[in-house]
């Protein structure tokens, strides 16, 4: 009777512990290439999946499986930009990678408009860009789509008197913003947050409150590509990397990867560009800023 209890004991253990390793099982994630149909020439599918990949890694609710090592089976599976899988090739996926999830994404569409303006002294052109895609991720036992959303990012090059407010091309700018707003959406939904509560271990998991003045004040602040009030003031913020822009009419925006912790505090001082640029040669120095904690 004491090894028959024995026996039931060492088995109702193994399947408790079952459970917990499921429960606490990592999802894996692989993003392959986006579509970008027409705009491949400019925005290569390949550079918008490498910055989501990127961005995924700071989210830390997946282990990402690195790009080079789904390329190098991506020919021997059967899908593609589409994010069908069928049963083999799902097989395949789980079996060599680990893979639980896969993501997709279509570029819808890239806009450009320009602009002009001429006051206080100053002329000037505008060029916004606009990017537009669709991305869904599947869970690749099933193929079933886990999540599916559209993301909207855009971009604005300013040219004042010849000084421009960026070096980098349009498209990397796109590509960049594009992927904090693709997984800023997924930190967002449900699918994301569920994922959140429990898949991995998130010491600086909640919010923190963080204090961001600029100077002068009054200045947009977007945490992640979301508006999320104006300076100056205190602000609840998600811990952990994030994209901290803060701008105010003309001026240069200051925007920089922000790790958000306790007692940090954000001050971003900056001139208008006309202040800068009217009245004399000599340009001011470039705004300066700094966040401490």
């Amino acid at each position: 009777m004491s090894r028959l209890s024995d026996a039931l004991a060492v088995v109702v253990g193994l399947v408790l512990w079952g459970m917990a390793t499921v429960a606490m099982a990592v999802p894996r994630i692989a993003v392959v290439d986006f579509d970008a149909h027409q705009y491949a020439g400019d925005l290569p599918g390949a550079q918008l999946a490498d910055y989501v990949v990127d961005e995924l890694v700071g989210l830390q609710v997946f282990e990402v499986i690195e790009r080079e090592k789904l390329a190098s089976i991506q020919n021997e599976l059967n899908f593609g930009a589409s994010g069908f899988v069928d049963v083999k090739s799902a097989a395949k996926l789980r079996r060599l990678l680990g893979a639980t999830h896969l993501m997709t994404g279509r570029v819808i569409s890239v806009e450009r408009e320009d602009s002009s303006f001429d006051g206080y002294g100053v002329r000037g052109t505008n060029v916004a860009w606009s990017i537009s895609v669709s991305v869904r991720i599947f869970e690749v036992e099933s193929g079933r789509i886990v999540y599916s959303d559209r993301a909207r990012a855009r971009w604005v090059a300013r040219n004042t008197h010849g000084y421009a407010s960026s070096t980098t091309t349009p498209y990397d700018r796109l590509a960049e913003e594009t992927a904090i707003a693709v997984v800023g959406g997924i930190r967002q939904s449900p699918f994301g947050r569920t994922l959140g509560s429990g898949a991995i271990d998130q010491s600086d998991a909640g919010r923190v409150s963080v204090s961001i003045s600029s100077e002068p004040p009054g200045a947009d602040i977007e945490v992640d590509g979301v508006f999320i009030g104006n300076t100056n003031g205190e602000f609840d913020l998600d811990s952990g990397v994030r994209i901290v822009r803060i701008s105010r009419g003309n001026a240069k925006p200051w925007e920089k990867r922000v790790d958000v912790r306790p007692g940090l505090r954000i001050n971003a001082a900056a001139s208008d560009v006309y202040k800068r640029q009217a009245g004399s040669r000599n340009r001011s120095p470039e705004p300066g800023a700094h966040a401490r904690g």
